[in-house]
């Protein structure tokens, strides 16, 4: 074959081969073009994101309620502890103070003569006699005592103490229903009427939210209802 047919074959070749290589990158370019138009730019849209966030805000917002009431509900219960001490060290005064109510007792201290000093008792009117319970109701306590120990002015006496549980009833003061203790030392002379004047004495402890009884105690009396200083006392 001449060398001139042999050139324009090998050209011509080339020529297909290099069209072939121009078509198949035109169809490649061409089919990514179109799997681009067909697959825009992903992303969220407007509503898509209005969705979303509505159900976030409903999700939160049972947490924060869920949150809230075990919050509400620990509160309740360290109100309820709270108020359960309260009342376990209330109760535990009572106690303390009716264990020493009556001391000295009166019968100790009658218009008497001591027969190992030969000297008179002290008389039963002494502010350092203690009569004990002096007053009893369904919204008071009243007594008497050595309730913390100490000595009295005179050699050999106790220092005594009036002690009044008072129950005040809704709207007659800050916090109440409430029960009261006030403690203040005792003047001499009739214990009810010593009783009945506490002076410039307040309130030392108080145990609040009580509900008094519906049905009265009966008193510490011969008869009668008079409440104190009545007839019947």
């Amino acid at each position: 074959m001449p060398r001139n047919r042999q050139s324009h074959v090998g050209q011509a070749a080339r020529l297909s081969v290099e069209n072939s290589v121009r078509n198949t990158a035109s169809s490649r370019t061409s089919l990514g073009l179109d799997r681009r138009a067909a697959c825009p730019t992903q992303g969220f849209s407007l509503i898509e994101m209005m969705v979303v966030l509505a159900i976030i805000s409903i999700i939160m917002g049972s947490v924060f309620k869920s949150i809230d009431l075990t919050q509400r509900v620990s509160r309740s219960q360290q109100v309820k502890l709270d108020l359960t001490q309260q009342a376990r060290e209330f109760v535990d005064q009572l106690t303390r103070d009716l264990r020493n109510s009556g001391y000295p007792y009166q019968r100790n201290m009658a218009n008497a003569v001591d027969p190992f000093n030969n000297t008179n008792f002290i008389s039963p009117t002494h502010p350092s006699n203690a009569p004990g319970l002096i007053y009893v109701d369904n919204g008071s306590l009243w007594f008497a005592g050595n309730v913390d120990g100490t000595a009295g002015a005179e050699a050999g006496t106790a220092k005594v103490e009036i002690v009044r549980y008072d129950y005040v009833p809704a709207g007659a003061g800050p916090g109440c229903p409430c029960v009261r203790r006030t403690e203040f030392q005792r003047s001499g002379g009739d214990p009810l009427t010593d009783a009945s004047t506490p002076g410039a004495a307040v309130a030392q402890m108080e145990i609040q939210g009580v509900q008094n009884a519906a049905t009265a105690a009966n008193q510490l009396s011969q008869g009668g209802d008079d409440g104190p200083g009545g007839p019947n006392r």
